[in-house]
């Protein structure tokens, strides 16, 4: 799941980060933070790989500030991790979110 994100400034620059949640079964988790600009490598990769996916938004020029935007954005990543995470898992979690799940 992604149930929040984050406002963040690297130097002058507005960014925000994604918390995600990952459970596997055991009672594992991992809490991980990413950009937006990971999920569209994520998409990339496996697009590549497994062909059609369902799309994610579309970058935007100018970083969103406004929560009921970055919320939208959120929704649509959240349901987009959840399409993604039927697929062989070492492929999402160490090539993308770093874990080793």
């Amino acid at each position: 799941t992604i149930p929040t994100y984050k406002d963040s400034e690297i130097g002058k620059q507005h960014v925000t980060f994604y918390s995600i949640e990952i459970r596997k079964r055991g009672n594992k988790v991992w809490n991980l933070e990413k950009r937006f600009s990971e999920f569209a490598e994520l998409h990339s990769l496996l697009s590549k790989t497994y062909g059609h996916l369902p799309n994610i938004p579309q970058k935007t020029l100018f970083a969103l500030k406004e929560p009921s935007q970055i919320n939208e954005k959120r929704e649509i990543l959240e349901k987009y991790l959840q399409v993604t995470l039927i697929f062989p898992p070492k492929t999402v979690c160490l090539n993308i979110l770093k874990a080793n799940c």
